[in-house]
């Protein structure tokens, strides 16, 4: 998915849990959950499962660090990249957590490897700009939200206030990168 501010992170992690358990079939938050766990770890000793999981890494993924429960969400990422290594978003996500715990250069390799999977998704671009200016990489950055805008990216919140592009935000760039694709924010 994204990777945001805190703030603006709890608004697309909402917004692609629901996505994916539409997707799978469920609902939001719904009933009791059963998790197969693949740490070892069974019965009084594993960690409780969020409602609405199943037994989908991703949803997992998505409904752990919803919690703020980072450690269980890089987990069932990780199981979401084992179980499919060429999910973009899969690899997406694991990069979002590890930008919400700092681990800043696995972020990086997990998020471009989302955004070689599928460049042409406007999430995987915009979260590649926020990584690369987390990184104070200015140019890398500005490319990405470049082509996470021309690829259909409209969060004007995320463009306004996530505070992971501030290192690129003052550049004179941002501004022409947003007028060129007619996005104008305040």
């Amino acid at each position: 998915m994204f990777a945001i501010g805190k703030k603006v992170f709890g608004v697309f992690l909402t917004l692609a849990l629901a996505l994916l358990v539409t997707s799978c079939g469920g609902t939001a938050g719904g009933g009791d959950v059963t998790v197969n766990l693949h740490n070892g770890k069974e019965g009084k000793n594993a960690p409780p499962a969020p409602s609405g999981g199943g037994n989908n890494p991703l949803q997992l993924c998505l409904l752990y660090a919803n919690q703020g429960d980072f450690q269980n969400a890089i987990r069932e990422c990780k199981r979401a990249v084992q179980e499919n290594p060429n999910s973009a978003e899969a690899h997406t996500n694991l990069g979002v957590v590890y930008i919400q715990v700092g681990k800043n250069n696995k972020a990086l390799k997990s998020i471009e490897r989302g955004a070689s999977l599928a460049p042409s998704d406007p999430f995987a671009q915009y979260n590649l700009a926020v990584i690369y200016s987390l990184m104070n990489q200015t140019d890398l950055s500005l490319e990405a939200l470049d082509r996470a805008l021309r690829n259909g990216f409209n969060n004007a919140d995320a463009l306004r206030f996530d505070r992971d592009l501030d290192n690129v935000r003052g550049e004179p760039e941002f501004r022409t990168i947003l007028e060129r694709h007619k996005f104008f924010i305040q």
